[in-house]
């Protein structure tokens, strides 16, 4: 064995030898949820140290500290999820014309000063299964869906005692200010679905109000977030993002259509809506009799900025 060279010598040698030991396999991933609403925000309070250490620490201007901010997506949200899966069945709502609508998730008020980014919606869903209905495409002539509303309490104009957007609260200081009293309907999704078709919910309720805006020639109180696909047993996850860059809302078409070839909805004029301490609602939807819309899981990402 005097051929070999000495063992010292492996040590100068540019590359490493071969490994001839057989390597295991790496364990296999969990399965990733196609849904994009992540699970932790920073709080408003933590952006603006990051914003202060940004500007006051490395003296950067406030244009670029803002750049880094908005590049880095360092913005907090509201979100919220269904507290357990539920059935909207259209043959039984409370309304007895086969119209049913449960409300899902609500939104914590949005806070003073922030003005909302975008709004990030996931569903998984399916409907009954099987129809009757001939039309073109995966989503046309689908009576299951989702759609989304916007509450406000009927003194959020004069209200100074909601969470600002620094992330630390205020009294009411002004002449009738008042806080607005806790949202009973958040309190009842904590444990599950509200039917909203059931007069003893009474939707919305005293105090708040499902507000209307003006699109064209019509008023809007409803937006139209997803359709399922028709005639599908087994669930389908769907993510709808409705983002505003410079002020102005993206993907929305000039005029006519609420909802796309892929069931998505547009969100026009949600934006505009939207104004301090409103508080964002998901609620899903089945049309005539034997319409089914099984509600596996739904959640919503409100980012804004601080």
């Amino acid at each position: 064995m005097s051929w070999l060279p000495p063992l010292s010598d492996y040590g100068n040698l540019e590359h490493p030898l071969p490994c001839f030991r057989r390597e295991r396999p790496p364990p296999p991933r969990p399965a990733v949820s196609s849904t994009s609403v992540r699970k932790c925000f920073p709080t408003p309070h933590q952006v603006w140290l990051v914003h202060d250490i940004l500007t006051v620490c490395l003296q950067l201007p406030v244009e670029i500290a803002l750049l880094i901010l908005d590049f880095a997506d360092y913005t907090p949200a509201l979100t919220a999820r269904m507290a357990k899966q539920t059935k909207v069945s259209a043959s039984y709502a409370k309304t007895n014309d086969s119209n049913a609508a449960t409300a899902l998730l609500v939104t914590d008020p949005i806070p003073k000063g922030a003005k909302v980014k975008s709004i990030t919606w996931w569903t998984k869903s399916n409907d009954q299964g099987w129809s009757g209905e001939r039309a073109p495409g995966e989503y046309a002539a689908s009576w299951t869906w989702f759609e989304a509303c916007i509450l406000r309490h009927s003194n959020a104009a004069t209200s100074s005692g909601s969470l600002d957007a620094s992330g630390a609260g205020e009294e009411g200081d002004g002449e009738g200010a008042t806080v607005p009293p806790k949202l009973r309907l958040a309190e009842q999704l904590q444990t599950g679905s509200v039917d909203l078709t059931d007069p003893m919910n009474h939707f919305p309720e005293e105090g708040w109000e499902e507000i209307k805006v003006r699109i064209g020639d019509i008023d809007v109180s409803r937006w139209v977030v997803q359709r399922n696909a028709r005639a599908k047993r087994e669930p389908k996850e769907h993510v709808v993002e409705w983002r505003k860059v410079r002020g102005r809302q993206m993907g929305v078409p000039a005029e006519g259509l609420e909802w796309g070839e892929d069931g998505k909805g547009f969100g026009k004029g949600f934006f505009e809506a939207l104004r301090e301490g409103d508080m964002v609602v998901l609620i899903g939807r089945a049309r005539y009799p034997e319409w089914v819309n099984r509600v596996w899981g739904a959640e919503v990402e409100v980012r804004f900025s601080a």
